[in-house]
């Protein structure tokens, strides 16, 4: 039998190629074959550095007490550099303090009597002359400074003559050469007081410890 196709050209069905569909998929399977690839190469850094982070975890405790006695020697180290530098100022300070116990004890008058010793290191503000750069002349500048006190406490009673005066302790301080040579008078205050009917005063007298000089150190 013989077909005869009398649609005209244009409407005549077209017989097309499965090339394009053949492309479309080859191209298809590659992409999904490079994001597999993608996908693969992501999950194994992942598990690599899981693996590491693992690994490194281990190390830190296998390491911890490690670590943690190495913090408490750099801790022990430290203190014993503050103790070793508070013994080494101790023991090249000009002061030795068993004597100045002794030199207190025999500058007390016989009616005093100590309550309390005390040596302190004060922050102060204090002046020094420095020139000025502009005007080239000598002009104070206030600083801060750290100053040694030694603070007596105390009590005094009456002499045979009825009177009470702390003046007889530092008088005796002062003409003391080897005290007054470490020591200088800043202050003193004292206060009338009746201790079991008795009439007292209190004290409390206050030394700065002298610079050190060439004479001195």
């Amino acid at each position: 039998m013989i077909r005869i196709n009398l649609l005209p050209p244009e409407l005549r069905p077209v017989k097309r190629t499965p090339l394009p569909y053949i492309l479309s998929f080859v191209l298809v399977f590659i992409a999904v074959v490079v994001m597999l690839g993608f996908f693969a190469e992501t999950q194994k850094q992942i598990m690599d550095a899981r693996a590491k982070v693992r690994e490194h975890e281990r190390e830190f405790d296998t390491l911890k007490g490690v670590t943690e006695e190495y913090n408490k020697l750099v801790a022990l180290q430290f203190e014993l550099k503050d103790k070793i530098e508070t013994i080494n100022e101790i023991a090249t300070d000009r002061v030795i303090w068993s004597e100045l116990l002794l030199k207190l004890a025999e500058l007390a008058p016989p009616n005093f009597w100590y309550t309390g010793i005390k040596f302190e290191r004060l922050k102060k503000r204090d002046t020094i002359i420095v020139i000025d750069e502009k005007t080239k002349k000598p002009k104070e500048l206030p600083v801060d400074v750290w100053k040694d006190y030694l603070t007596l406490s105390g009590y005094a009673i009456p002499t045979a003559d009825g009177n009470i005066l702390v003046s007889l302790l530092t008088e005796r301080a002062e003409k003391d050469e080897e005290f007054s040579a470490l020591f200088a008078l800043e202050e003193y205050k004292s206060t009338n007081e009746n201790m079991d009917g008795q009439d007292v005063k209190s004290f409390e007298v206050v030394y700065l410890m002298k610079p050190k000089t060439k004479d001195t150190q």
